[in-house]
């Protein structure tokens, strides 16, 4: 029989053991799918505010570093005179095909200048398509047949994102302005 001096009974104690290992255990778990690869803290990070938000920005540039590039601070009228020739020649060009695509027409080639507000960003995301296709072509099984699809399919899906960036150069020109005037403020 147990004494008197216990303070508390042994079904409290054997409770509160159980309550600390199942805490201890679920911790763990938690923990272990941190390890996973496919494990992405994205959406947590994106989603912070307060005073840490810069802080945690740093770990999360958004994808193919889209916060850097397509942010990057530049003062409304503020590019090169050298570029805006070059800048209305290809609207000049690219515009009429654009507009043919809202008729059911077909998405125009891949065309952008350098002097665009989203090239480097564009840029980006080539470049690493091209990486990951390089990638492919090592694994054993893989098939110039498919090799030519996924560049074709990866040509596609540029220009596609070449429309949709065009029709979005009037705000990433506000964004770049907005971090240009963020950017003064703070100096």
């Amino acid at each position: 029989m147990l004494s008197s001096t216990y303070r508390y009974p042994l079904l409290v104690v054997c409770v509160i053991v159980a309550l600390r290992l199942a805490t201890g255990w679920h911790f763990f778990n938690e923990g272990l799918k941190k390890l996973d690869p496919s494990f992405s803290s994205a959406g947590y990070l994106n989603n912070a505010v307060g005073p840490v938000r810069p802080l945690l920005d740093v770990f999360n540039p958004g994808p193919y570093d889209a916060r850097s590039l397509l942010a990057k601070p530049v003062k409304l009228g503020g590019k090169p005179a050298s570029e805006a020739p070059e800048l209305a020649d290809w609207e000049k060009r690219y515009g009429p095909l654009a507009a043919k695509v809202a008729k059911n027409g077909p998405i125009p080639p891949l065309d952008y200048p350098e002097a665009a507000p989203y090239a480097e960003w564009l840029d980006a995301v080539r470049d690493e398509w091209q990486a990951n296709r390089v990638r492919l072509s090592r694994v054993p099984g893989v098939t110039d047949e498919l090799l030519a699809a996924t560049e074709a399919i990866g040509d596609e899906k540029l220009a596609e994102l070449n429309y949709y960036l065009y029709g979005e150069l009037d705000a990433i020109g506000e964004l770049q302005h907005e971090s240009w005037r963020l950017e003064q403020m703070r100096s």
